[in-house]
């Protein structure tokens, strides 16, 4: 999947954290990391909500976010959660 912002939406997401605890053979991921993502991906509460939903689920325990910049940092730590 490419990662274009229109990919990081709740269906890929339990998707892929499906196929990652089968393959682990766990029923929570400890973490889910987005690696780099588009900026408008890790400013948009869609896709927290998405993530939210994911440990509201008991799918993962955490997420986070990895980014290049400072300015980037402040915009994913403005996000409660």
């Amino acid at each position: 999947v490419d990662q274009l912002p229109e990919n990081y939406v709740l269906d890929n997401f339990r998707a892929w954290n499906d196929r990652s605890r089968r393959n682990l053979g766990v029923d929570r991921l400890d973490l889910v990391q987005l690696h780099c993502p588009p900026t408008p991906v890790y400013s948009s509460d869609e896709v927290y909500d998405a993530l939210d939903t994911l440990v509201a689920e008991e799918r993962v325990a955490g997420y986070g976010v990895s980014v290049e910049t400072c300015a980037e940092a402040l915009t994913a730590i403005a996000r409660p959660g």
